[in-house]
């Protein structure tokens, strides 16, 4: 009985992360485009870049002698990361939905670009599974959270958004 508890205790927290993981990749993939939505939107990276050193330690480090100021200033950069977080996830599942929509609508039949958009959705969904538990310890005064892969993430599909972009021309 002990050894199942034990296994049980062992193999929760994996299986909860996955369910995470398989709930934010769908989540990633469930933006409606309307019909009339032939553009691409342009994938601003620029915005999403004050996210790599908002809960930097060197500001942290300036208010060292005061740990309600600390705490205070943790607590409000968190927050704005996590409105960062949000907006990033929206961004990327427009700009996906926009791609896979300007694809399904075009002459050119680009298998490889499916395969590449399919792996960029990995590994969006991977790290920001990543950053959103990084981010839960950090809250917790534990460790510190890398957002550079998620922001790289976003700036490729950006990059295969342009790609795409010329060669788009909807069916008649």
């Amino acid at each position: 009985m002990l050894l199942l508890f034990t296994v049980i205790l062992m193999t929760l927290p994996a299986v909860v992360l996955a369910i995470h993981f398989l709930s934010r990749l769908r989540t990633l993939g469930s933006s409606e485009i309307p019909q009339e939505a032939a553009v691409l939107p342009a994938a601003n990276v620029d915005r999403y870049r004050p996210m790599l050193r908002l809960l930097s330690s060197d500001d942290l480090a300036l208010l060292a002698g005061s740990p309600e100021l600390v705490s205070k200033l943790r607590t409000e950069r968190i927050a704005i990361f996590r409105g960062y977080l949000r907006c990033i996830g929206k961004d990327y599942s427009r700009l996906l939905c926009a791609i896979r929509f300007t694809m399904a609508n075009s002459n050119v039949d680009r298998p490889d670009l499916a395969s590449a958009l399919l792996k960029h959705q990995f590994s969006f969904a991977y790290a920001l599974c990543r950053i959103e538990l990084s981010l839960g310890l950090y809250s917790l005064g534990f460790g510190a959270v890398d957002c550079s892969g998620l922001v790289n993430a976003f700036d490729k599909l950006g990059s295969h958004a342009m790609v795409l972009a010329p060669a788009q021309s909807p069916a008649n």
